[in-house]
């Protein structure tokens, strides 16, 4: 089990929630 890469994407998963949260009109995925 890669724990960085794990970590990584549950940080990621975070920054994007909070961000989704910060704007709700940007429900849509952005890269």
């Amino acid at each position: 089990m890669e724990l960085l890469g794990f970590l990584h994407g549950v940080k990621k998963g975070f920054q994007d929630v909070e961000k989704r949260a910060r704007d709700p009109s940007g429900i849509r995925h952005d890269p």
